[in-house]
């Protein structure tokens, strides 16, 4: 049904240069999809691969955030590598932490996506 088929938000990615051009490039994402969740536990399994489903190169692109406020449990990680390497689709968890560290970096001068590229980065790199 339509209610079940909506994401919180989806941002057009038109980006020229920097890191969202290169989000763009790499994982197809001329939409960024966010889906906000406000749970009292860390993420599980489930909101990953309810996310995913909206993630296809055809359509919004490869590329995808949840927003939430306690990250990840180990079994959510577990379905963030699966669906890496099973579906080249890069899902990045935005936690509390995450946030007030983007908020910092806006306030002083600093492109606050610096945080979202570390945390590409070291997922990559663990993997």
């Amino acid at each position: 049904s339509e209610r079940r088929n909506r994401r919180d938000v989806i941002l057009e990615n038109w980006s020229p240069s920097g890191f969202w051009a290169q989000v763009r490039e790499r994982y197809a994402a001329e939409q960024i999809v966010v889906d906000a969740k406000n749970y009292c536990t860390p993420l599980k399994k489930r909101p990953i691969i309810e996310l995913s489903h909206y993630l296809k190169p055809y359509g919004t692109g490869m590329f995808g955030i949840i927003w939430c406020r306690l990250g990840l449990a180990p079994a959510g990680r577990h379905a963030i590598r699966e669906e890496w390497i099973g579906g080249s689709k890069m899902i990045v968890v935005v936690d509390d932490d995450s946030a007030f560290e983007m908020l910092e970096l806006r306030g002083k001068g600093l492109p606050p996506e610096e945080t979202l590229r570390r945390a590409i980065a070291d997922f990559r790199k663990s993997l």
